[in-house]
């Protein structure tokens, strides 16, 4: 799974190394290891032997309550 923002800038890189999970979990960070803005998001979704198809996805993250540290 390849995610990208809207202007088509690469965000992070997914791959499933168990063949027996069908399931990605994606953590909202980037591949910087920074959380990634509110906004939508583009998905690349390849599966082998399956085909590849595009996917919307928009994620809104509850901004950091400095106070609660």
């Amino acid at each position: 799974v390849n995610i990208y923002s809207l202007d088509g800038t690469l965000i992070r890189t997914l791959t499933k190394a168990d063949p027996n999970v069908s399931y990605l979990d994606w953590d909202l960070r980037n591949s910087a290891g920074l959380q990634i803005a509110s906004g939508m998001y583009l998905m690349d979704v390849k599966a082998e032997g399956i085909g590849e198809t595009v996917l919307r996805w928009f994620g809104a993250l509850r901004p950091i309550d400095a106070t609660q540290y």
